[in-house]
């Protein structure tokens, strides 16, 4: 016996050792008066851009400043340009070496959206200002440099319709559709997400019908080409009774693709499980559902008390014949195929949930009467664990493993922190960052851990000077990750404190 657990010992030191990092570079600049709002964008090697806007303003616009780095942090140029004072910044969308700012102005009928594009290794940029209705919510985007699409909901006749809008940058013009599929009324429709197939760069929007008969959502997809040229409407074809809550597609050929997302039981806000499946143009070949409750490993990240403290109830439920299920929402990640002669699909998914806080306010009636009330305000997703899993050709699952995320920090849209290196001869590397730390995370593609690192809490630098830091770290390119923020540095023998805003690079062994 004390053979046996010296050898598991052995392999598990083995798989599990801590990171070692190395600070390759820091760059600072003070924070001066002049400018405000420093924003990083990277690039991979192309190297990182900082977007930052003027303090001040001069005959109602402010004053915009690109500066182009390299992965040194070396100076390559500088572009300003003037905006609307109005302007604020919304939504990006990234793709390859360009990204896309949506620019929103309160209560005008007004965007703008701001394009960067290292494609030829200098910065070039445009700005496209279109018109839209006042009254116009946006909750999500994606450009591919020449047209945006945005998902949106505008009021009309005091109801709320949702819409679809592309903007053509070459022409500066807005088309705003909206959300149709006949014989369905528009207020039982609601657009869910915009997809993009890796292959086609087609682009779909998830549209959902609440079927009051069958008490599920039924989902529909516009499919537009990537010039804005609506292609396809396709229904979903499923009679499983469940509902298709969120879908990233992976095309596989012209007519195949791979579907992948989460489910949920009749019209619950929440996802129950994840699928995957296969169709042939409008077609499934299959469509395979797993609750979570049945992922071996999906509570792994859990406390052991909290684990058992479910298994019970769980079976609980069982025994009076009810099903038991866990609300999660997924932020899926694109499929990879597995070509190791057995063939197959990865799944990587980030579970989260929406926070909630109170807060109170108050109102005063005709007669002066004040009266305090509280409300729920949305306080950001809270993301808890990613689930890793393998299926073979007929989307039956093979294994799967959890990787807890540790994070923090909780943005208010959906963000997907894990990176994904890939080696098609051996398995899957997820890299994440959390709390000033990096995780680094191995698999075969038999589902072993080969290896699980985490490194020590990162050094902003300047050591005991930093009297307060701010800052964000995110994955990089190759072994490089960069940590971004501001520090307040107390300078010996002066008496005012120096701001400044700072970025590392650091790379992981």
């Amino acid at each position: 016996m004390r053979t046996i657990v010296a050898t598991s010992l052995l392999v598990l030191a083995s798989i599990f050792s801590y990171a070692q990092l190395d600070y390759v570079k820091r760059f600072e600049t003070e924070l001066k008066d002049d400018y405000i709002s420093e924003e990083i964008y990277d690039f991979s090697e192309k190297g990182v851009i900082l977007l930052a806007l003027s303090k001040d303003q001069n005959r109602g616009e402010r004053e915009w400043k690109v500066d182009h780095y390299d992965t040194d942090f070396n100076l390559i140029n500088t572009h300003t340009f003037n905006v609307d004072k109005r302007y604020y910044r919304s939504h990006s969308s990234k793709k390859d070496n360009q990204i896309s700012i949506l620019l929103r102005q309160k209560r005008k009928g007004k965007i703008g959206i701001l394009s960067i594009d290292l494609s030829s290794g200098s910065v070039e940029m445009d700005i496209t200002e279109v018109k839209v209705p006042k009254k116009l919510g946006i909750y999500e985007m994606y450009s591919n440099g020449n047209i945006t699409f945005l998902r949106g909901q505008v009021l009309k006749f005091f109801n709320y319709e949702y819409v679809n809008i592309k903007v053509d940058h070459n022409k500066a013009s807005a088309d705003i559709e909206p959300v149709q599929i006949p014989g369905v009324k528009s207020r039982h429709l609601r657009t869910e997400s915009i997809s993009v197939d890796d292959l086609s760069n087609n682009v779909l929007f998830h549209v959902t019908e609440k079927d009051r008969s069958t008490k599920r959502m039924i989902s529909h997809f516009i499919v537009y080409n990537e010039n804005g040229e609506k292609l396809d409407r396709f229904e979903l074809p499923d009679e499983s009774g469940k509902s298709i809550k969120d879908l990233s597609s992976t095309q596989l050929s012209k007519t195949e693709r791979i579907i992948t997302g989460t489910f949920a039981e009749e019209w619950k806000e929440s996802s129950t499980g994840m699928y995957i499946g296969k169709m042939n143009k409008h077609d499934i070949e299959y469509i395979n559902f797993y609750p979570f409750v049945e992922l071996e490993n999906f509570l792994n990240y859990l406390p052991e008390r909290k684990q058992k403290r479910l298994e019970k109830r769980k079976k609980r439920k069982k025994r009076k014949g009810k099903d038991f299920d866990l609300n999660y929402q997924i932020a899926s990640h694109s499929v990879i195929e597995v070509n190791d002669g057995k063939e197959g699909f990865i799944y990587i998914g980030e579970a989260y949930f929406p926070t909630y806080r109170s807060e109170m306010y108050t109102t005063t009636d005709a007669n002066g009467n004040v009266t305090t009330h509280t409300r729920s305000v949305f306080d950001g997703y809270q993301y808890t664990h990613a689930v890793i899993a393998r299926f073979d050709e007929e989307g039956n699952k093979l294994w799967d493993h959890i990787v807890d995320l540790h994070i923090s920090r909780k943005p208010f849209y959906v963000k997907r922190f894990i990176s994904i290196a890939e080696d098609k001869q051996v398995g899957i590397k997820a890299t994440y960052s959390s709390d000033f730390r990096i995780y680094v995370k191995k698999f075969s593609f038999d589902g072993e851990i080969t290896l699980d690192q985490e490194s020590e809490q990162i050094d902003f630098g300047e050591g005991n000077k930093v009297k307060r830091a701010a800052a964000d770290i995110s994955y990089w390119y190759d072994n490089y990750f960069i940590v971004h923020g501001t520090q307040k540095i107390k300078e010996d023998g002066l008496f005012n404190n120096r701001k400044v805003f700072f970025m590392s690079k650091i790379k992981v062994d």
